[in-house]
């Protein structure tokens, strides 16, 4: 029993605990109570489920879910607590829906509900019906109910104004009504998720209703109760437009534009004395329904409006105030239901009406009708299928006598499997009064028949038994299929089309036409059977181009009853010229190869205005006499085909009778190293290891090239100098020099492989326009190799690099464009050389001045030096290339920046890919004495495309140097030349020079001392050792590019420890400390050596000499040319604990001890001298 008892308490205890709200909820409920006199339970924890009347609560799960306030008591349950909110966390609706003929009790009204529900999370739909509280809606209302959907506030007139965080901010609100508001303004910051909007409207109300501010909107009641009210419905997506609001009567104003309105779908005006014309003149395009009802139109509001097709009810009731009849022409043709019931003004219907598919005249004013209602008057179910005339003035004349059905035609063409009869009192489509394959579009006036066979040809059709009409009809398949048109040029401007159709009946007319949007169509004439039925051509004149070229035209194919559309792309496609013969001044037989057309029917070639005279002529090629003494450079070159012209003035080149002797005479016989090409008029080099515009200039064998994997563009640098040549895009010329298309080449796809002695590196441009497909390739050739370029072979020799651009695929506008590549490089606006300060041109140009032959850039005692070629390879075929400066642009007192143009006709494969010019070596005079600053020609470049070769050292001349300059003039007075002096007094003279650049300069003063400079040459070193980690300072050692001179930087560094005189007192007493790492700063090299004592005590300078041997006896650097260096401490110049000058070699050094790891460089300046990470003196 005891257990019992317990269970039992436990189980009340747990059903007590279900149904207890939680304290936010009854602290709600109570203000509630107070406020609206709900009567209560005392115990609110019992309210769920609980109905008196008044107020119906919901819950679920313990929480409240809804609550319905219909009425008040009388009771006073006290005042509600001004400090309480709404806090119901489960709540989905509210509503407090008083009827407007009770007066509810309510304790406070200046206590708006709308204010005090502040905590609803869940709450999506709160209804006010006559609710006196809520005078206004609350800027920030709702607060905390983030999933608010509805709104619906009833018989509430006060309301003005819709804030923007209810219609704007809330995603989840899509429906507010406020019939009877005055509603003055819609607070839209933002677009809205509104779908539904009823409201009533104030004075000078306005808004828009625009897809951009309403994107979701569909249905839109607007209840005018002020004056000089506007709605505009432009650029709307609203389906749904009603001026009223039903049943209730709104006695304003408004303004109303739905021209706009292309998706409205649904217009009704119910209003009393809102509108006093109907608000367009031209009804959206799908527009369903129309109602106009208690309106007070005077005037019949749809005079000369056409209704569309569309529409399925028209109604019009309760218009008390017309005083007019229905317009003879209202609703003409329409299929719509018409309600016209109580029309106030006797009306006589004409025979439009006889399309509508029903008619309500029922109470109205309306007392005629066309016949095709009394012809059916008395048809068994007549008045419920198609006429309601009860109670009208409408009264059926029993002598009448029908005139009977009839149709337009009797052959009839099919568009799709089925035929469109048109006729008078056809019936009104009942299912048992018409043959079974009828099917009405129009009531009486339009019915489609689906034919079966068309084998038949002929079928007896019954529209109506009643009526006994029924008709012989014959028919044929109208119909055909338009595959695609071709369109071709064709001689003296006209176009070819070709049409691919299948036609099913081919004795039917067949016409054809181009759409033209600026005017009348274009008919395409002489349209001819080429195979039966399936297969046409006509001709279109397209003298005035209203044929469009490299776009679709489109071409309709029609006959009586079918039309059908394709589109066609028409291109010209000749006359184009892909490349001329050169000719010289004499004249003669000039062949031009390029594309001209299959007819040829008449071909003029002029040169200069001078007529020549045509040999032959084919579709690639025409031959023509050139007459003489053409002046020399670019000719005019005209040339017509069938009457399409092509005129260029940058393709047909003359040059001399002498290009041979004078391209000998202007590069000296071409240095006995080459011979001059007819063609353009420049040496090409044969002897191996020269270049040049002269051949005259030896080729660096010590060439280094890096390739840059992002861009084909090359770019020399040599110690701080650098030189760039970018191509920077491609153009696309008209006749006029005005640029039709570019492409910018500065996105590429990079790849390499090698081969024996070759190096090549090739890029792909990644585009996406049309077919274009640009190439380009960099050649480092190792050893020398031959080529071919079109008809003619080339030796490029070791060390060089040759680049190349090919270009295939484009698309070109029209047939009098060309092409143009687009160069990028950086100029000097002055340049001068040598001693005398000789003035260098940047540019020099052909013989005949038309084109660029050679550029020379000189920067920092550099020269740039490129050769650009006048001609390229069109379709596989030399042509004349033209490279023009295009821009030249300051950037300031010393530097410009230019863009130079490489031009070519027209070609679908196009390869510029020239002769070549390697990087070369030049020497000085040297006598210019301290004003000699020397200068060195570091790249050459080859533009038609481009060859480019590598880097080289220049020499520097000595300055100022009495030593060497003695023993110079001393060895010619004694007879003997400066290449007889001996090596050996070489060395000595070079350990007296201070510089290092001094030493390398000596080397280069003559070919022997150069070839032996690892005999002699030695370079000092100057280096202070502080706080770089060593493996960083190793790394930057090795980044130093001098070839020629590797020998003596590896030399240079040889030591791996030097002795740490910290740890070496002026005597010998610690020579026989072996604590190599208390005794040794570490000096980073190249190679790692180990450490050895000297073994020769006469050694006066104070200090034990260290040798310093290779630790690897394989190692190739302990040769005979490379004695082992010798690392002296000569003396302690200062006293510091870590500052140390020691002599390494021939090298004063300063050395700064901080550990073993770490040290920076310099030399006793507290310069930095290094570059490139090695060190250069």
């Amino acid at each position: 029993m005891h257990n019992l008892f317990v269970v039992a308490i436990a189980v009340i205890l747990f059903a007590a605990g279900i149904n207890a709200l939680v304290q936010s909820e009854l602290d709600g409920l109570d203000w509630l109570n107070k406020q609206y006199k709900l009567g209560l339970p005392s115990d609110l924890n019992t309210v769920c489920g609980f109905n008196n009347g008044n107020v119906k609560i919901g819950c679920t799960s313990s929480y409240l879910n809804t609550i319905d306030i219909v009425g008040t008591t009388t009771i006073d349950y006290g005042t509600p607590d001004p400090n309480v909110y709404l806090d119901f966390p489960m709540v989905n609706s509210i509503s407090v829906r008083f009827n407007t003929s009770f007066t509810p009790s309510i304790s406070n009204t200046s206590y708006n509900i709308m204010e005090r529900i502040r905590n609803c999370p869940s709450l999506s739909k709160l209804e006010l019906y006559a609710e006196r509280t809520t005078f206004y809606i609350p800027e920030n209302f709702p607060v905390n109910s983030p999933i608010f959907q509805f709104l619906d506030i009833k018989y509430n007139t006060d309301i003005k104004r819709i804030p923007s965080k209810l219609i704007s901010k809330i995603p989840s609100f899509i429906t507010l009504y406020i019939p009877d508001g005055s509603i003055e303004e819609i607070d839209l910051t933002y677009p809205t998720n509104i779908t539904s909007l009823i409201i009533g409207v104030g004075n000078n109300f306005y808004c828009s209703f625009s897809q951009s501010l309403f994107p979701q909107i569909y249905l839109l009641n607007v209840a005018p109760k002020g004056v000089n009210s506007t709605v505009i419905l432009k650029d709307t997506v609203l389906k749904q437009f009603h001026i009223g609001t039903g049943n209730y009567r709104t006695p304003g104003n408004i303004t109303v534009d739905i021209s706009g309105a292309f998706t409205l779908q649904v217009l009704t005006l119910s209003c009393i004395e809102c509108v006093d014309f109907f608000p367009t003149k031209v009804f959206p395009p799908y527009l369903n329904e129309i109602e106009i009802s208690t309106s007070t139109f005077s005037t019949f509001p749809f005079e000369n409006i056409t209704i569309p097709r569309s529409t399925t009810y028209i109604g019009m009731g309760s218009l008390m105030s017309m005083k007019q009849p229905i317009s003879d022409n209202f609703a003409s043709n329409s299929k719509a239901t018409v309600r016209l019931a109580y029309y106030p003004v006797n009306s006589i219907l004409k025979e439009g009406a006889c399309s509508w598919s029903y008619l309500d005249i029922s109470y109205s004013e309306i007392s005629g009708l066309p016949d095709c209602y009394s012809c059916y008057y008395n048809m068994p179910g007549a008045v419920g299928n198609f006429l309601n005339a009860q109670n009208s003035k409408f009264v059926y004349n029993t002598s009448f006598v029908c005139p009977g059905a009839s149709i337009t035609s009797q052959t009839y063409g099919s568009k799709d499997g089925s035929i469109t009869i048109r006729g008078k009192n056809l019936g009104w489509g009942l299912t048992n009064d018409m043959d079974s394959k009828l099917k009405p579009v129009l009531s009486n006036h339009e019915f489609i028949y689906r034919v079966s066979n068309f084998a038949d040809k002929r079928s007896t059709i019954v529209f109506s038994q009643y009526l006994n009409a029924q008709f012989v009809v014959d028919y044929f398949d109208a119909r055909f299929d338009l595959f695609n048109i071709t369109m071709a040029q064709y001689p003296f401007h006209k176009v070819l089309v070709t049409i691919d159709t299948n036609i099913n009946d081919p004795t039917l007319s067949l016409f054809a036409k181009f759409n033209n949007a600026t005017g009348s169509p274009i008919p395409c004439s002489e349209l001819t059977s080429v195979v039966n039925g399936t297969k046409y051509t006509c001709l279109v004149d397209n003298t005035n181009n209203v044929i469009k070229t490299l776009t679709n035209n489109t071409l309709t194919l029609s006959n009586d009853y079918v039309f059908k559309d394709s589109q066609g792309f028409y291109s010209q496609y000749y006359p184009i010229v892909n490349s001329i013969d050169q000719i010289t001044t004499s004249g003669g037989k000039v062949t031009v190869y390029g594309e001209f057309g299959p007819y040829l029917n008449s071909t003029v070639v002029k040169v200069n205005t001078i007529d020549c005279t045509v040999v032959n002529a084919s579709q690639t090629q025409i031959i023509f006499m050139a007459p003489a003494n053409l002046a020399i450079g670019l000719a005019d070159f005209n040339l017509v085909v069938d009457g399409y012209p092509f005129n260029s003035n940058s393709i047909f080149n003359i040059v001399s009778k002498q290009v041979e002797e004078e391209c000998l005479k202007k590069f000296s016989n071409c240095s006995n190293h080459g011979y001059c090409d007819p063609f353009t008029g420049v040496c090409v080099c044969t002897t191996q290891g020269y270049t040049g515009d002269k051949c005259d200039t030896m080729i660096d064998p010590n060439t280094n090239f890096r390739p840059d994997p992002n861009d084909p563009n090359v770019l020399f640098q040599t110690n701080d100098t650098s030189f760039s040549f970018s191509m920077i895009e491609i153009q696309e010329i008209d006749f006029d020099e005005s640029i039709v298309r570019s492409v910018k080449t500065n996105n590429w796809i990079f790849s390499s492989s090698n081969s024996t002695g070759i190096q090549n590196y090739n890029y792909a441009l990644n585009t996406t326009v049309g077919t274009l497909n640009v190439s380009a390739s960099i050649i480092y050739a190792e050893v020398a190799r031959t080529y071919t370029f079109g008809d003619k072979q080339f030796q490029q020799p070791s060390n060089t690099i040759k680049v190349s651009v090919g270009i295939q695929g484009w698309e070109y506008q029209t047939t009098l464009t060309y092409l143009r590549v687009v160069f990028e490089t950086y100029i000097n606006n002055q340049q001068t050389v040598g001693c005398e300060k000789t003035e260098i041109p940047t540019f020099e140009m052909d013989n005949n001045g038309e084109s660029i032959q050679l550029i020379r850039v000189i920067k920092d005692k550099v020269q740039f030096f490129g050769r650009f070629l006048n001609y390229a390879l069109s379709n596989g075929r030399p042509t004349y290339s033209r490279n023009q400066l295009l821009n030249q642009t300051k950037i300031n007192d010393d530097v410009s920046v230019a863009t130079i143009g490489v031009s070519f006709p027209q070609c679908q494969e196009c390869l510029l890919d020239p002769d070549f010019s390697p990087l070369v070596q030049v020497t000085d005079d040297g006598g210019c004495g301290s004003s000699s600053n020397g200068w060195k020609i570091a790249v050459g470049v080859v533009v038609g495309f481009v060859c480019l070769a590598s880097i080289v050292i220049g020499v520097k001349m000595i300055n100022n140097n009495d030593l060497l300059s003695n023993i110079i003039y001393n060895s010619k007075v004694l007879g003997s030349s400066v290449n007889n002096i001996p090596l050996i007094l070489l060395k000595k003279i070079i350990s007296h020079l201070d510089e290092n650049i001094d030493r390398i300069s000596v080397s280069l003063v003559c070919k022997k001392w150069f070839n032996n400079r690892d005999q002699y040459l030695s370079l000092k070193r100057s280096i202070h050792f502080g706080k770089i980690p060593r493996s960083d300072y190793q790394s930057k050692l090795n980044l130093l590019q001098l070839p020629a001179y590797q020998h003596q930087f590896d030399y240079l560094l040889k030591s791996d420890y030097i002795r740490n005189t910290d740890n070496i007192s002026s005597s010998n007493s610690n020579k026989n400390n072996k604590n190599i790492e208390d005794e040794y700063v570490y000096c980073p090299t190249v190679k790692k050596y180990t450490l050895v004592d000297d073994e020769d005590d006469n050694d006066t300078d104070g200090y034990n000499g260290i040798d310093i041997d290779t630790l690897n006896s394989n190692s190739q650097d302990n040769t005979e040319d490379q004695p082992t260096a010798v690392a002296k401490v000569e003396n302690q110049l200062e006293s510091d604990d870590n500052d140390i000058q020691l002599m390494l070699g021939n090298c004063k050094a300063l050395f700064v001890v901080d550990g073993l790891e770490k040290w920076t460089v310099q030399d006793s300046d507290s310069q930095t001298i290094l570059f490139g990470g090695k060190i250069i003196y």
